[in-house]
Order: C-alpha cells, then structure tokens, then sequence
C-alpha cells in the first residue's frame, strides 16, 4: 500500500513527540507564571537543584589555609 510508509511514520512521531517535551519543558522553566501558581514550587525546587548541581564544591580546609597565608604575604 502506497500510504503506509514506516520511515516517515517513525520520523512523524519522533518530531510530534519532541515538541510536546518542548512545549512542556519551556512552560514549565521558560514561561513567568504566578507565585500563587500550582507549579511553582516545582520549579522553584527543580531550579535551585539544577543550580546546586552545577555550582563548583568550596576548596577543601587544606586548601583554604594555604589560599588565606599566601593573601597575608
């Protein structure tokens, strides 16, 4: 049959699924809701682990005597 073609059904999905991650991942993060909002905590608790995952760790204690007597010198 001339309109079942798999590629393009497989390829069709894969777009159409695409965009509703998209569109709900830019509501979600990208989109300025309300405080009152039922979301936003979510996100508010989604963005702050991102960022907590992503900031760099403090130096160590060793490192940090070392850091403040070379700033004495």
């Amino acid at each position: 049959m001339k309109w079942e073609r798999p590629r393009w059904n497989k390829w069709t999905k894969i777009v159409q699924y695409g965009l509703y991650a998209f569109i709900l991942i830019y509501a979600l993060f990208g989109l300025d809701w309300e405080k009152d909002h039922p979301v936003a905590k979510f996100r508010d608790y989604l963005i702050s682990s991102f960022k907590s995952v992503f900031t760099p760790l403090p130096p160590p204690e060793s490192m940090r005597k070392t850091e403040d007597k070379a700033k004495k010198d």
